[in-house]
């Protein structure tokens, strides 16, 4: 046998493939995993894309004063909370959110550095004496930006003025209010560059020539400088956001970032350059961005991933993975299914199947060493019951002068010799017992020669067991119609040595009990005797040829201990089983399966 024949080699060869296929499958979904158009990567991000694709037309359409009610419903609807920043990283409806460590620091490193707007120049030259820090600048654009649009909408804008002021210097040093409060009046509007005089405009808004501005002529004046235009539908191309997904430490949220278009020209019901003044402008030159946070909780699954593509996976490489070991395993184990089926044939003393599989591998060479034992076995089984049979056969002529022969002794014989004389007869008379059954025996082991017909069970019992047995006392359970395929010479002869041998053991116990009930395609008969039975160490032997349970062998208490070799050669012969146990109430157990004739 070559190497690579072996089970051996089999075995690793079929696990090295495996996991090649295994690696295969896993880098190709990797490589697939990895692509912004794989629907496997998608799944959880195509949610949050849909999330913000409805936001973003939404805000888009809406004036930035209802932002703060927006985000709020959208936060309701997908139950995770929604983030709008600005450029400088800053919250765009006024609320006090800071956004977490990790996700400042991808924003820093990430997003493309903020440029410095109009609003942020005119800031910094109107405080100029005050040497206002990068992020005091950052905070007070975000404050001057969120405090003109609630001036717009608000129904009292002096009091929006007066909390401006209020939180401009909140944001101050001590030093600085000092020097601020020292400053002339300022007035709200910036000085914003554009082509017309903003000298100009301020004068022709100040309609009382006061030099200042009141609510109602600041109001005015910021309608002037808006572009109002109607609604219209975009013909800009689609945005796709690209999705960053962020997880902090700090705490058990996970934070999806993108930016997306808030305000678009010809879109949008308001466009002003303090509308965008600290928004990102998009590349086409029509749309300003802004930076979408989404911080949703993993336990919830608003926006987890699916299960279903990791399943997908799974079961796909499980079953490429049964294409290679199924086989394997089937070549391995149906093999050693039929070993062990044919040994147990074995063991019952059937000996004529063959398994018939060629020696290959190891499991093959142990299959053909069964088939040689099982013909080895045969031959010898064979060969031992024709020497029985050609013994028996031999000894028949014998035995038969021999009885002629003392029957003629006992007629001329004295009277002083007729003793010894029935003696002889006894003995010779139990030989041709033996012999008959030796003969018996070797003629029911032929189990190719029986022929099958339909036999009505209750009618085959009794008759045997009347012929057999007319002193036993016999209890009947038996289907008047329950019939069987088997020999009714062998059938008979096998329950009439059954009869036999609880009479001998068992007739001092009670009645035989027979029984039979149909299982699918067999029929099972159960004979009980009420006797004490036999010790649990010799149940498997009581089928062997010449077994009895007394050492001495004793006629008194047994026969030849052919009777159930018979039995069993004649049920086999039949197409049936037979075993035996010891009953749990008392006495011995005999179970036949025989196949059903209907």
């Amino acid at each position: 046998m070559r190497a690579r024949d072996t089970l051996f080699a089999r075995v690793i060869g079929r696990l090295l493939l495996n996991l090649i296929l295994v690696a295969t499958v896993l880098l190709g979904f990797y490589h697939f995993r990895t692509r912004d158009s794989s629907s496997l990567a998608g799944l959880s991000e195509d949610r949050v894309r849909r999330a913000a694709a409805g936001l973003s037309d939404e805000l888009t359409r809406t004036p930035r004063n209802e932002w703060t009610q927006l985000l709020g419903r959208h936060s309701q609807r997908h139950q995770a909370a929604f983030h709008l920043l600005n450029v400088r990283g800053q919250s765009l409806v006024g609320d006090a959110f800071r956004p977490p460590v990790v996700v400042r620091k991808f924003l820093k490193e990430s997003l493309p550095p903020a440029t410095e707007s109009s609003v942020r120049r005119h800031l910094g030259r109107q405080f100029r004496t005050l040497q206002l820090t990068s992020s005091q600048l950052d905070s007070l654009e975000a404050l001057w930006l969120t405090s003109l649009h609630q001036f717009r909408s608000s129904p009292d804008p002096q009091a929006v003025v007066n909390q401006y002021t209020t939180r401009l210097l909140s944001i101050l040093t001590p030093n600085q209010r000092k020097q601020f409060n020292q400053l002339p009046a300022r007035q709200f509007v910036p000085r914003i560059d554009q082509p017309a005089n903003p000298i100009d405009q301020l004068r022709q808004a100040d309609r009382d020539g006061n030099g200042e501005l009141n609510a109602d002529e600041l109001s005015d004046l910021l309608a002037q400088r808006e572009s109002v235009k109607p609604l219209s539908s975009s013909t800009l191309p689609i945005i796709r956001p690209e999705v960053h997904t962020l997880a902090s430490k700090q705490t058990r949220w996970v934070w999806a970032v993108m930016e997306i278009p808030v305000r678009s020209q010809g879109v949008s019901p308001t466009f002003s350059e303090w509308d965008v003044a600290d928004l990102r402008l998009n590349p086409d030159g029509k749309r300003y961005l802004a930076t979408l946070l989404i911080a949703s909780d993993p336990a919830d699954r608003s926006f987890s991933s699916e299960p279903w593509p990791w399943v997908t996976i799974l079961l796909l490489v499980l079953g490429l993975s049964a294409l290679f070991w199924v086989p394997l395993v089937k070549g391995i184990t149906q093999p050693l299914a039929e070993v062990a089926k044919l040994t147990e044939q074995i063991a019952e003393g059937r000996f004529e199947n063959r398994l018939g599989l060629e020696p290959r591998d190891e499991i093959s060479r142990v299959a053909h060493a069964v088939d040689q034992m099982a013909e080895r076995l045969e031959g010898f089984v064979g060969g031992q019951r024709r020497f029985l049979g050609d013994v028996a056969h031999e000894l028949c002529a014998p035995l038969a002068r021999l009885q002629v022969a003392l029957g003629i002794l006992e007629q001329h014989a004295e009277h002083s010799h007729q003793k010894q004389v029935e003696n002889l007869q006894e003995e010779v008379t139990q030989m041709a017992v033996l012999v008959d059954e030796l003969l018996l025996f070797t003629r029911t082991g032929a189990q190719n020669t029986a022929e099958l017909i339909r036999v009505n069970l209750s009618d085959c019992i009794q008759s045997a067991l009347k012929r057999e047995a007319p002193s036993l006392e016999l209890e009947l359970k038996i289907p008047p119609n329950c019939a069987v395929l088997a020999s009714p010479d062998r059938l008979a002869r096998a329950f009439g040595n059954l009869a036999r041998n609880s009479q001998q053991h068992a007739a001092k116990g009670g009645p035989l009990s027979v029984s039979a009930e149909r299982q699918g395609d067999t029929v099972e008969v159960r004979v009980r005797d009420h006797g004490p039975g036999v010790p649990e160490d010799c149940l498997p032997q009581l089928f062997d040829p010449f077994f009895r349970l007394e050492p001495s062998r004793s006629r008194d208490t047994g026969g030849t201990g052919l009777g159930l070799a018979i039995t069993k050669s004649a049920i086999e012969a039949c197409g049936g089983e037979i075993h035996c146990r010891n009953h749990p109430g008392s006495g011995l157990e005999f179970r036949l399966h025989l196949p059903a004739a209907d």
